[in-house]
């Protein structure tokens, strides 16, 4: 019965043109939906990670109205993309309202008619009614394909960003231990702002010193970490290991360099040994405990019935603040680098704890420079010499 095959190709067709018709109007709603989604989560995350500087500056309302006026945007965009949506499902509705009966009396003229027997006829009506409900999802499937499109422009659009720093052509290598050295640096995040986060900072330290550099929180501290770290090349001056400007190093050489340990550096889910052996791959169980005994994690590992083999949830969530910040400094601690860059290592311990970590640190840390970032007073002995960073200037204070 060729009417019947082309009757259900026609309905076929105006179900699949349906979609793409729409998409033409769906699109723009669909990547303000995007944008709308990337906004409320970003005001969600910088108000659940900063919400102690929040209270502290009496800005949570303020951020509660952010967050409150985005979700507000994102419901908008929302309903034009679900008024889009339910558009295009009434389209279809319509085309198998009608195509339906003009099937029926197509396979039932053609039953009256001879053509073909009564069970051939209700197969056929069956077989049309299948089809059009196998087509019901188009409209979705053509929804999803145009958000996974714009998705991905987005991300096209990060990651074919020019990197901040880059290696250069020809690096050049480096010796396992030297001086560190920053000749007069200054940094700005906002190329127009005439403020400066780092303002003409020169600092060196001696292979195997140990320093402290304190200061309020926006003072550049994390600046001078990404700047250490080669994150990001500052704006003017130059930083040298044993005389070597870091941007003639490569940067997987550079990092192979230095031990760090960020603010809130991430125990992943594993085993504590995994976890571990992140810092060195190769460490045998001796150094293992070696290391959880200069955190005093030892005691408490040993009391879990698995061990260094005791599973953990991602975050550490099964472990105390304070224990998940000692086993992240026992893994830096494991990592054979001439350098240790640690930020706010204490965060979270009480000052029994912190004091006596601090001192093992400095004895583990012998023969290895010691960058330590801290808001807190660390015990006598622990750094040889303390810095203050203030409105972008670095000031010797012992």
């Amino acid at each position: 019965l060729p009417s019947v095959g082309l009757w259900i190709g026609a309905a076929l067709l105006l179900i699949v043109m349906v979609p793409p018709v729409m998409m033409a109007s769906i699109g723009r709603a669909e990547y303000a939906r995007t944008e709308a989604q990337s906004s409320l989560r970003q005001q969600v995350q910088e108000g659940m990670e900063g919400a102690a500087d929040l209270a502290a500056a009496d800005h949570t309302d303020f951020k509660m109205i952010m967050i409150e006026r985005c979700s507000r945007t994102l419901e908008d965009t929302e309903n034009r993309v679900q008024a889009h949506l339910s558009l295009s499902t009434l389209l279809h509705g319509v085309i198998v309202a009608l195509g339906l009966p003009g099937l029926l009396w197509l396979v039932l003229g053609a039953a009256v008619q001879g053509h073909v027997s009564a069970p051939m006829a209700a197969a056929l009506l069956f077989a049309g009614v299948a089809v059009f409900e196998a087509a019901s999802g188009v409209g979705l499937a053509w929804l999803s394909l145009r958000a996974s499109l714009i998705s991905l422009e987005r991300l096209q659009t990060v990651v074919s960003r020019p990197p901040v720093v880059s290696d250069p052509k020809h690096p050049m290598a480096l010796r396992g231990q030297a001086d560190l050295c920053l000749e007069n640096v200054s940094m700005s995040w906002n190329d127009s702002s005439a403020r400066l986060v780092l303002d003409d900072i020169s600092l060196r330290i001696p292979y195997g010193q140990r320093i402290v550099i304190r200061g309020d929180s926006g003072t550049g501290k994390s600046s001078l970490s990404l700047l250490l770290l080669r994150l990001r090349d500052p704006d003017a001056g130059t930083i040298r290991y044993g005389g070597i400007d870091l941007r003639q190093i490569a940067q997987d050489d550079w990092h192979r360099h230095i031990a760090w340990l960020p603010q809130e550096a991430t125990i992943f889910a594993g085993t504590v040994r995994d976890n571990l052996l992140i810092g060195d791959p190769v460490a045998d169980e001796a150094r293992l405990w070696w290391s959880l005994r200069q955190v005093l994690l030892e005691d408490a590992i040993r009391r879990f019935a698995d061990g260094l083999d005791t599973w953990l949830l991602e975050g550490g969530v099964n472990l105390s603040a304070g224990q998940a910040r000692r086993l992240s400094i026992a893994r830096a601690l494991l990592r054979d680098a001439p350098i240790m860059l640690l930020d706010e290592p204490t965060e979270g311990l009480d000052s029994d704890t912190a004091a006596t970590v601090l001192r093992n640190l400095a004895d583990a840390c012998n023969g290895r420079s010691l960058v330590m970032i801290s808001h807190d007073e660390l015990p006598d002995g622990v750094a040889h010499v303390h810095y203050l960073l203030r409105d972008g200037k670095l000031l010797t204070i012992q």
